[in-house]
This record gives structure tokens, sequence and C-alpha cells, in this order.
């Protein structure tokens, strides 16, 4: 083959692989807080509270403590714990002295984690004299960008006549996760065990 068509075929062959780096992409977020990361806590948060043993507040008047509760999304995770009360046979009281048990909620984790992998080519800047900076696009055989929400929650079951326990609750652990794949440029590929009417 002649050398300029050789050239001309690299040339082509180059041109093809720039234009599909930049074909396949995740959108963050529009506001400040993405849906996906919202999804993520409050996801590992039901899984959370699912975990927890509240069959013995039946029939019993429950009053809900969150002071010691700083977290993100803490509105939803406070409405979660009264909503389990109820499915429970409980009904919430509305002072601490009306209740039979007081459940007093903290959170040791409810938070995301990321990791990212990429196997291929980063971004690259490249600075241009009075032109400003031209920005290569990623060269992605495989890359992988995960995220991990964690949930850990400590509730503490208190009889308010004698401050001493009225239920034994095991601190409850919660996750979800989904992660994006790219495959020799192509993508992006989801997995996720968020609930597929939320995805």
């Amino acid at each position: 083959m002649a050398p300029r068509s050789v050239a001309a075929m690299s040339l082509a062959i180059v041109s093809v692989v720039l234009c599909l780096a930049g074909c396949g992409g995740v959108k963050e977020t529009l506001p400040a807080r993405s849906a996906m990361e919202q999804l993520l806590i409050s996801t590992a948060s039901d899984r959370a509270v699912a975990g927890m043993p509240l069959d013995d507040l039946d029939g019993k008047a429950v009053f809900l403590d969150t002071a010691n509760l700083d977290c993100y999304d803490k509105l939803y995770l406070v409405q979660r714990l009264k909503h389990a009360v109820l499915d429970n046979g409980g009904r919430m009281a509305e002072k601490r002295e009306e209740a039979q048990v007081v459940l007093e909620v903290a959170s040791g984790s409810l938070s995301i984690n990321k990791r990212e992998f990429l196997l291929g080519l980063p971004s690259i800047p490249i600075p241009i004299p009075l032109a400003g900076t031209l920005e290569l696009p990623e060269l992605a055989i495989v890359k992988a960008v995960h995220h991990r929400g964690r949930a850990k929650l400590l509730v503490s079951a208190i009889d308010p006549k004698t401050n001493g326990a009225a239920l034994e609750l095991p601190v409850c652990y919660g996750k979800a996760r989904n992660s994006n794949w790219w495959f020799l440029l192509l993508g992006p590929f989801e997995f996720s065990d968020l609930p597929k009417e939320a995805r």
C-alpha cells in the first residue's frame, strides 16, 4: 500500500476514534444536587430502616426524637421512620410525655462514595499560545464510574417513664449502588440496584 494511502487511512481512523470519544457521557446534575445522589441516599435510608425490628411497637404511642440526627436528606429519613412505625402498628405521639416509647435517632453515615477507573488516555489540556487551551478528548478503552450510597443508623428505644430501654434495636445498615461503564468508547452502560421505577 502506498505511503499516502497508509497516511490517509491512519488519519481517517484517528478522526473516527476522536468523534466516537465524545459520543457517550453521564449528565451529573442540573441543580446543586443530582437526582442520582438523592436516590442513592434515600434508597440506602430505606434499606437501613427496613432492617429495624419494630414489631414490638404494635399498639404503642411513639415519639420520634431527631435532635441528634444530622445528615443529608434528614426530612426524608424522618418521614421514612414514621412510615415504618405506622407500618408496624404503632401510632405517632405529638409530645414526648404522651409516648410509651421514644425513638432517639442518629446517623453514623448517610452519604455517597465515588470511585473511578480508566484504562486509556485521560483528557489532556494543551496550551496554545495566544489562543487559550485545547482540550483533547478522553480516549477510554474501559472506563467505570461507581457511586455507592451508605447508611448507618442508630436508634435507641427508650421508655420515657423509666428512661430505660424499651426495645433492643441493632445498628442498622443500608446501601445502594449505581455504576456506569464504557467499553471501547461505547457507553455509558448502567448497572444499578436502585428500584427500576426510580431510574
